[in-house]
């Protein structure tokens, strides 16, 4: 439905340029979930997505390029300074200490995200 409805002939409607999407992934039945990736990244040629999500299979059918960490609140204590609340897998890694980025090179990129490793490495301070 998504993908036709980006590409209608006849519109009444201006095409959105960003869709921004919360837990997406729990309305869609596991089985299709690579599948409906496909489809998103399609759409995301068109589209900027954004998605929510705690699904490690989500996480996992899309390249370590395409993912962020988004935080409301950030502040990553002695160890890093940060620019923007918004960093790519790769940046992360890079802020990594050198054993640190061998647990995660050969992993799936949702065990950077899941179990709380993201804030065990940069905390929140409140």
């Amino acid at each position: 439905l998504l993908k036709h409805w980006l590409e209608l002939d006849i519109k009444s409607y201006r095409d959105p340029s960003i869709m921004i999407f919360d837990e997406l992934d729990s309305t869609i039945h596991p089985s299709l979930v690579w599948k409906f990736t496909d489809l998103l990244k399609i759409i995301s040629k068109k589209v900027q997505i954004f998605i929510a999500t705690h699904s490690t299979t989500f996480i996992d059918s899309f390249d370590r390029k395409d993912i962020y960490l988004l935080k409301d609140n950030w502040s990553f204590s002695e160890k890093v300074k940060v620019e923007s609340n918004i960093m790519s897998y790769e940046k992360i890694m890079n802020y990594l200490n050198k054993d640190e980025q061998e647990v995660f090179k050969d992993t799936s990129p949702s065990e950077l995200y899941i179990n709380w490793y993201i804030d065990n490495f940069f905390p929140i301070i409140k």
